[in-house]
């Protein structure tokens, strides 16, 4: 009886060493450079899940071991914390500094510049021919938009950034 005790206690403790090395072999990868080679761009949408996003990121090359990357979310509760957008991720980037980039919302962020001196049509032109925006821009009154450079997302209306370019020209006139 008592060498089954020991013998069981023996084995408990292999197991939780066991357990530990693999927890901690687990750990450090999640903070080594991971498989990119170059920057690389992913689209997340709206109402991607967890799985989803790490298949993306899987096929995309960014992450190697999406099992690591559901386990990295679960045991820091983040699994509802990911954000959609469009992401660009540095080449050897570590799981742990994807999962923080999508997390915080990092996405890329793009510029249009209206210069000064363009009429109203030809920002509304602008605008259109402006790429990843939504929707279309409609001819502003004349002289109406402030001459600036206006960060949008992948997916902002492109009216929108009339919309903002009027409420700077009036904030500036006053």
């Amino acid at each position: 009886m008592r060498s089954a005790l020991r013998l069981l206690l023996l084995v408990v403790v292999v197991a939780i060493g066991l357990g530990a090395l693999f927890a901690w072999n687990w750990w450090q990868t999640a903070d080594a450079a991971g498989p990119l080679t170059a920057e690389q761009t992913v689209v997340i949408e709206r109402g991607t899940g967890p799985r989803a996003i790490a298949d993306s990121l899987v096929s995309s090359g960014v992450i190697k071991d999406r099992l690591l990357f559901l386990a990295v979310l679960k045991l820091r509760d983040l699994g509802t914390r990911l954000k959609a957008g469009e992401y660009a991720f540095a080449a050897g980037q570590s799981l742990n500094s994807v999962i923080a980039k999508v997390v915080a919302g990092e996405t890329v962020v793009r510029r249009v510049t209206i210069a000064e001196g363009l009429t109203a049509t030809e920002v509304a032109a602008l605008l259109n021919a402006t790429p990843g925006m939504t929707g279309k821009a409609h001819v502003p009154p004349e002289g109406s938009v402030l001459p600036e450079t206006y960060h949008y997302s992948l997916g902002d209306d492109r009216q929108e950034i009339i919309r903002r370019a009027r409420i700077a020209m009036r904030d500036t006139l006053r």
